[in-house]
C-alpha cells in the first residue's frame, strides 16, 4: 500500500501538470527551490552546455528559478542574459496565432511600457541555450503568455534551447498544461495547491534523458529512470500521502465526490459501489478531473478578484498605496495575488494592524524571495512589498472585510 501510495501521489501531479502519456514524467522532491537547484546541477554534466552560452533568466521570478542558473552560469561560463520585464506589459496580444511586430509598447499614463514579448525577443539569440521563466510572478501576479513565451525561445534561441518554468503562483489559480505549452522543465509547490510542502517538477522525456547522467540520486541509479534520478534517497511517503489527499480534493473540486454538483441518487449508489472496487482514496484524479476544478476555481475566483482590485484600485487612487502588477480584474490578466506599497505608513505597521484583532486577516510583507525584482522597482528589498493572496474558499464577504482592515490601516483608524 505504501509503493502504491507513492505511484498514486506522481499521478496525482501528472494529471494536474497536463503530463501525456509518453512526453515526460515528474520527480518529487522537498521543495521546487531544491528540484530546482538540483536540475541546474545536472546541467554541469551536459554536452548541450558550453563557455560563451547564453542562460536568459526573467527578472520578475522567484529566486528559486533565479540563483541556480546564475550560479550554474558562473560554474560553466556562460553568459548571463536578463531579461528586464518589471515595467514592462502582457497585454495586448490575445490573438496567439500572430505574430507581434518586432517593437511595440503600450503608453498607460505617462509611462510608455515595452510589451515582455518585445524585451524577451531582444534577449534570447541564437547562442541562448536556457531561459528560465514563470508563468506569474509572485509579486505582480500578472498572467505570462507561456505559449507565445515558447514561440519566441524556439524562434531565435538555439535548437537545443531548454525551457524553465516557475508555475508555483499560477498553478494554485489556473490549469497548468505542461503538454499544450511545450515547455522542457516545469515546477510547481503542491503546498501552495492544496497539497503537502513537497516540490514537483516536470521534464519532457528527451529533457530528462539530457540531464539524467547527472541526476543527484546514486551513481547506480539507472539514468533510464528519468524522474528517480533526481529523486535522492526516495521519495518522502508522508508527503505521497497527502499529494494523494490533494487529488481527492481536486476530485471533489470537480464534483466527482456525491454531494458536489448535480448527480442522481442512482448514480450515487454507483459511485459507492465503484469507491469500494478501486479504493479512490488512492485513485488520482483524472486530467478531465483537475481541468473541470480549475474551470470551478476560476468561476469561484472571479467575484472576490474583482472585489479585490476595486478595493486596491480605490486606495491607489485615494494615494495611500502604489500598486504593483496589472491594475485589472481581468482574469485572463492576473490572478488574485496583488503586491502594493502604502505611501504614508510603513509596509510592517500595515500588516500588523491588519493581522491584529478585531480582523486577524493573514497578509504579510517582505522581498518574497523577488528581490531583483524589487530592485527593479526601485523598492528596498528590506522593506519589500505588502502582499495579499486569495484563493477559490475566499467569499466576497471575506474581501469586503479586509478592505474595512486595510483602509483602517492605512488612514491609522
Amino acid at each position: 500500500r505504501a509503493e502504491a501510495c507513492a505511484d498514486a501521489a506522481h499521478a496525482v501531479v501528472r494529471a494536474v501538470m497536463g503530463v501525456r502519456a509518453g512526453d515526460g514524467d515528474v520527480a518529487l522532491g522537498p521543495s521546487t527551490s531544491q528540484l530546482l537547484a538540483n536540475l541546474a546541477r545536472g546541467f554541469e554534466g551536459s554536452a548541450s552546455l558550453a563557455p560563451g552560452d547564453e542562460i536568459v533568466i526573467q527578472r520578475a521570478s522567484h529566486e528559486a528559478n533565479v540563483s541556480p542558473w546564475t550560479r550554474l552560469a558562473d560554474r560553466v561560463g556562460c553568459d548571463v542574459v536578463w531579461w528586464n520585464d518589471a515595467d514592462a506589459t502582457w497585454d495586448g496580444w490575445e490573438d496567439e496565432t500572430t505574430t507581434p511586430p518586432p517593437t511595440t509598447t503600450t503608453t498607460t499614463g505617462n509611462a510608455s511600457k515595452t510589451h515582455a514579448l518585445d524585451a524577451l525577443r531582444a534577449a534570447v539569440t541564437p547562442r541562448t541555450k536556457i531561459v528560465a521563466a514563470c508563468a506569474v510572478s509572485n509579486i505582480l501576479g500578472g498572467v505570462v503568455d507561456v505559449p507565445a513565451l515558447v514561440r519566441v525561445v524556439r524562434e531565435r534561441a538555439h535548437p537545443s534551447c531548454r525551457v524553465v518554468l516557475d508555475a508555483v503562483a499560477y498553478a494554485p489559480h489556473r490549469l497548468v498544461s505542461v503538454a499544450e505549452w511545450g515547455v522542457d522543465w516545469c515546477a510547481f509547490s503542491p503546498y501552495k495547491t492544496f497539497g503537502p510542502h513537497c516540490g514537483a517538477l516536470y521534464g519532457r522525456e528527451d529533457a530528462f534523458a539530457e540531464v539524467a547522467e547527472s541526476g543527484p540520486n546514486h551513481y547506480f541509479v539507472d539514468p533510464a529512470a528519468r524522474a528517480y534520478k533526481f529523486e535522492l534517497g526516495g521519495v518522502a511517503h508522508e508527503a505521497c500521502a497527502g499529494l494523494v489527499g490533494m487529488g481527492a480534493y481536486l476530485r471533489a473540486l470537480s464534483g466527482r465526490r456525491a454531494g458536489v454538483g448535480t448527480r442522481t441518487e442512482g448514480e450515487e449508489e454507483e459511485e459507492e459501489e465503484e469507491e469500494e472496487a478501486v479504493d479512490l482514496d488512492l485513485a488520482p484524479p483524472t486530467r478531465e478531473d483537475v481541468v473541470v476544478a480549475f474551470e470551478r476555481v476560476v468561476e469561484l475566483e472571479r467575484e472576490p478578484q474583482r472585489a479585490l482590485v476595486a478595493i486596491l484600485t480605490a486606495l491607489e487612487d485615494e494615494g495611500l498605496i502604489a500598486i504593483h502588477g496589472p491594475r485589472t480584474a481581468d482574469q485572463a490578466a492576473r490572478v488574485p495575488t496583488a503586491a502594493f506599497s502604502p505611501t504614508k505608513k510603513s509596509a510592517a505597521d500595515v500588516v500588523a494592524a491588519v493581522r491584529a484583532p478585531p480582523y486577524k486577516i493573514a497578509m504579510r510583507s517582505g522581498h518574497m524571495y523577488a528581490v531583483r525584482l524589487l530592485e527593479d522597482l526601485g523598492l528596498d528589498p528590506n522593506v519589500g512589498v505588502v502582499r495579499v493572496s486569495l484563493a477559490h474558499y475566499n467569499t466576497t464577504e471575506e474581501v469586503a472585510r479586509f478592505g474595512e482592515a486595510l483602509g483602517a490601516a492605512l488612514r491609522g483608524e
